[in-house]
């Protein structure tokens, strides 16, 4: 195979950058969805979005392997150039997601007793979830769709499109949200309404890209289940799934946690929350841009290219983390209203904005790194990484929360991503210096 190892700043940031854009665009319809929850009446409507999205992100996170995965493998047909390889990279998971997709649907009941046994939010909460949740979870076969062909699109380094799917099915999403809950003052039902009809549209966006690059070619029954490759798959898949399971669990734990505080720190924790999910997704398109080089370096056995892609996730990484705090300087004063016009929100909020400052510096360096260890599948690391920073969040929170009550939450959210970021950067070494690694896999 032809090995071209080098791989400018220039090259990186050509993939990165407009996967960060089309990437943040998904916590950012978060965003806007809590910001017209806020301009509702009560604080009830915030904390109802805030439940209701860390359900869907515990139903679809637990399989999020779906894009990650589709990415790698993706990436490492087409760093083979075969179209056999790239074709089955994207039938066997379109199999699996409309399977968990038929999961969800017919276990919806269950779903949401469980997540409200779990939470226990307020009558007036929980109502207002139900009211979201009933209607989004038939987006699920679209979603979790739409999760493998981005994941293939990216894998095959097709930023346009990816771009294209993403942006706009967010952007409808929040355009429609709006229209609904405020112009026809329909509320929860407006945001949900809004977000049904952009997943259903993104998909079929997303289908019209793939045929549009004559990239798939007809594959036989037989290859698609063949045993050996979905063993590999499952694999690949199983420490992934275990890696976002620790997440959820985590998360959860955290809306639960803070749930106990009363509504408005509920509603404080959300809109927290929603700003380091666009820090993290933003970080995250970096990630994808590692991915992908370490997909093709394996693909390609070019460990020289891995050594490349590394250096320049970690040095990107940094320049980000920087730029991240100077936007939060320049605009604390201002970033809480965009969320909400709840003074007694508003209040709370200040006592817990330092917390923004911390995420970035703690979290940055596992967020981007994630993306070395999935493009070369060596997923074994990236679920220890998150299992020990889950044990690292319950020993602090445990031993802070009656102390310092929301802050000890908090404390014990930024161990979890800290102790993440040091397994993922401890494991690099081994990684790069064990040349057969990925010529054996």
């Amino acid at each position: 195979m032809i090995k071209n190892s080098k791989l400018s700043d220039r090259e990186f940031l050509s993939v990165a950058i407009p996967f960060m854009i089309s990437t943040m665009t998904q916590p950012l319809l978060g965003a806007v969805d809590t910001a017209i929850a806020g301009r509702l009446p009560s604080a009830d409507y915030i904390a109802a979005i805030a439940v209701g999205a860390t359900i869907f992100n515990t139903l679809y996170w637990l399989f999020g392997f779906l894009r990650v995965s589709t990415t790698a493998f993706s990436a490492q047909a087409m760093g083979k150039n075969s179209k056999e390889d790239i074709s089955l990279a994207m039938y066997r998971p379109i199999i699996m997601a409309i399977g968990v997709a038929l999961v969800f649907l017919i276990f919806q009941y269950f779903i949401f007793n469980g997540a409200m046994w779990l939470i226990s939010p307020s009558k007036e909460v929980a109502q207002n979830i139900s009211v979201y949740f009933y209607l989004v979870i038939w987006g699920a076969p679209f979603v979790l769709s739409n999760y493998v062909i981005l994941g293939w699109l990216m894998g095959q380094r097709l930023i346009r499109y990816s771009m294209t799917m993403q942006i706009s099915g967010n952007v409808i999403n929040a355009l429609l949200s709006v229209i609904f809950a405020i112009y026809f003052n329909m509320g929860i039902l407006g945001i949900a309404i809004g977000t049904l009809t952009a997943q259903i549209i993104s998909t079929i966006m997303g289908i019209f890209f793939v045929i549009q690059t004559k990239a798939l070619m007809k594959v036989s029954l037989k290859g698609i289940l063949e045993k050996k490759a979905w063993l590999e798959t499952l694999k690949v898949n199983e420490y992934l799934m275990k890696r976002t399971a620790c997440l959820l669990i985590h998360n959860n734990i955290f809306i639960a946690v803070g749930a106990r505080f009363g509504t408005t720190i509920l509603a404080v924790n959300g809109v927290l929350f929603q700003l380091n999910s666009i820090v993290s997704y933003s970080f995250d398109g970096f990630a994808n841009a590692s991915s992908i080089f370490a997909g093709k370096s394996k693909g390609t056995d070019d460990l020289e290219l891995l050594d490349e892609t590394i250096k320049k996730s970690k040095k990107w990484m940094l320049v980000l983390c920087g730029f991240i705090i100077v936007v939060y300087t320049l605009l604390q004063n201002q970033m809480f209203t965009w969320f909400t016009s709840l003074d007694e929100v508003l209040k709370v909020l200040q006592h817990y904005k330092y917390w923004l400052y911390v995420f970035p510096v703690v979290a940055g360096m596992g967020l981007v790194l994630y993306g070395i260890y999935t493009g070369t599948a060596n997923t074994k690391v990236v679920f220890k990484s998150t299992f020990y920073g889950l044990i690292g969040f319950l020993i602090v929170t445990g031993l802070t929360l009656s102390w310092f009550k929301n802050h000890g939450l908090w404390m014990g959210v930024m161990t979890f991503y800290g102790i993440r970021s040091l397994v993922l950067i401890n494991g690099l070494p081994q990684l790069v210096s064990l040349k057969k690694y990925i010529q054996t896999q």
